[in-house]
């Protein structure tokens, strides 16, 4: 459960991007968005490993 969680987040951060780089003109707002998608999903990454390991492990 944890890998598919992982591998989700790792996914949905590639499918963002792919949005990111072919709809945001300005360079400048596609480097902060692109840092900005990178910090969410990383967030989401480990709020979903916390949760699924706390379940586990409780």
């Amino acid at each position: 459960m944890l890998a598919y969680m992982l591998i989700g987040s790792y996914h949905m951060m590639l499918g963002i991007r792919v949005i990111i780089d072919d709809y945001v003109p300005n360079k400048h707002t596609r480097e902060w968005a692109i840092i900005a998608n990178l910090l969410f999903c990383g967030a989401v990454a480990f709020v979903s490993a916390y949760a699924i390991l706390r379940i586990g492990f409780v």
